[in-house]
C-alpha cells in the first residue's frame, strides 16, 4: 500500500500522539466502549416516534453545550450532562448509493470494521442505505460506535435518498436493500441537526480527521470543503480519500492542474492524502482499505503553514473558542 500526498511535513500528527498516548492515560471518568454503550442503549435510547421508518431513530444531542479539548486541538462540543474526554473519532464521507463495483461496498466494510477495531468511533452522514449503510453496519458488526448526523428534512422524509437512475435504478435499490441496515436497533447515536451545512460543521467538531470513500457531489463537496478548511486554518486535520480502482485520480489531476495554473500552492497538494491500493486493480476487491486508512491517519503529518485569519474573532469584538478546532 502506498499513499500520497498529506505526507511531507515536519510537524507529528496529533492523532499519532493521541493513540500512542491512549492508553498510558488515566482520563477522569474513561469508561470502556461496551460499558458506554450499554449506558447509551439503557439510558439515552428513545423509542421512534410512531410512522416513522427505521432511519429516524435515536439519541439527539441537546442544544446546550460546552466545548472541551482533544487530539490536533481538536475542540468538540458535546451535551453538558455528557462526561468530558478526547475525540479519536474519524468522520467518513461517503454515499447513499452503493456503486456499480463490490469493491466500493468492500472498502466501506474494510473501513468500518478497521476502525472499529482501532478503537475509534465513526462519524458519518447517518444513512442506511449504499456505501453509507455498509459502513456504519460493519463498524456496528465489529463492536464500534457511530454517530450519525441527519438533516431534519431527511428524517421527516424517511432517510437520506440514492441518486442514481436510468438503466441501473433497479439494480441499485436491490442491492441498497441488501446492504440496508437498522442502525437505530443497534445502539447507534442519531443527531438531528437543520440544514446540509449544521451536518458538516456537526461532524467537523466530533472528529479529529475524515476519510472520502467514492462518492457523489455530496462526497465531492464535504471532501473539498474540509480541504479547503484546512488550507485557510480552521483546522488542522488529516483529510483522506481512499482510491478504490482510481476513482479519486481525476480530483488529484483537478488539484495538480489548480497549482499548475496558479491558483493553489504547491506545498497545499499535501492537504489532501490519496490511500493507494495495488497496482493492480484486480486486487482491489478484497484489498483491506480499512487497514491502509488507518496506517494512513497513523502516519499522517501536518505541513508547515502560516494561518491568515484568527478565525476566533468575532463581529462583535468578542473573542471565542472555534468550535471547529482550528490550530
Amino acid at each position: 500500500m502506498t499513499s500520497t500526498g498529506g505526507h511531507g511535513g515536519s510537524h507529528e500528527s496529533g492523532c499519532m500522539r493521541a493513540i500512542r498516548t491512549w492508553t498510558q492515560r488515566a482520563l477522569p471518568g474513561r469508561r470502556n466502549r461496551t460499558s458506554i454503550k450499554g449506558e447509551r442503549e439503557a439510558g439515552n435510547r428513545q423509542a421512534p416516534p410512531s410512522g416513522t421508518t427505521p432511519t429516524t431513530v435515536a439519541t439527539t444531542t441537546t442544544t446546550q453545550s460546552k466545548a472541551i479539548s482533544a487530539p490536533f486541538n481538536v475542540t468538540m462540543t458535546i451535551p453538558q450532562n455528557q462526561k468530558e474526554t478526547e475525540t479519536r473519532a474519524v468522520t467518513v464521507f461517503c454515499a447513499s448509493s452503493k456503486g456499480t463495483d463490490i469493491a466500493f461496498v468492500n472498502a466501506a466494510k474494510s473501513l468500518g470494521k478497521a476502525l472499529a477495531d482501532a478503537g475509534r468511533p465513526l462519524v458519518y452522514g447517518g444513512g442506511s442505505h449504499g456505501l453509507m449503510g455498509t459502513v456504519s453496519g460493519a463498524a456496528l458488526a465489529a463492536g464500534g460506535d457511530v454517530t450519525g448526523v441527519v438533516p431534519y428534512a431527511m428524517v421527516v422524509a424517511g432517510g437520506e435518498r440514492g441518486q442514481v437512475g436510468g438503466a441501473n435504478a433497479n439494480a441499485n435499490a436491490s442491492a441498497d436493500r441488501a446492504t440496508y441496515v437498522a442502525l437505530e436497533e443497534q445502539g447507534r447515536e442519531k443527531v438531528v441537526v437543520n440544514s446540509m451545512h449544521e451536518r458538516k460543521a456537526e461532524m467537523a467538531k466530533r472528529s479529529c480527521a475524515f476519510i472520502g470513500l467514492p462518492g457523489g457531489y455530496g462526497t465531492f463537496e464535504e471532501v473539498l470543503e474540509v480541504v479547503c478548511w484546512s488550507q485557510i486554518g480552521i483546522h488542522r486535520k488529516p483529510v483522506l480519500v481512499l482510491n478504490v480502482h482510481g476513482y479519486w485520480n481525476p480530483l488529484r489531476e483537478l488539484v495538480r492542474n489548480g497549482i499548475k495554473s496558479g491558483f493553489i500552492l504547491e506545498k497545499n497538494e499535501q492537504l489532501l492524502r490519496f490511500v493507494e491500493g495495488p497496482k493492480d486493480h484486480a486486487e482491489h476487491e478484497n484489498f483491506d482499505w480499512g487497514k491502509a486508512a488507518v496506517e494512513a491517519l497513523d502516519t499522517w503529518e501536518n505541513i508547515a503553514s502560516s494561518h491568515f485569519y484568527n478565525w476566533h474573532l468575532r463581529k462583535d469584538g468578542k473573542a471565542e473558542e472555534d468550535t471547529l478546532g482550528a490550530t
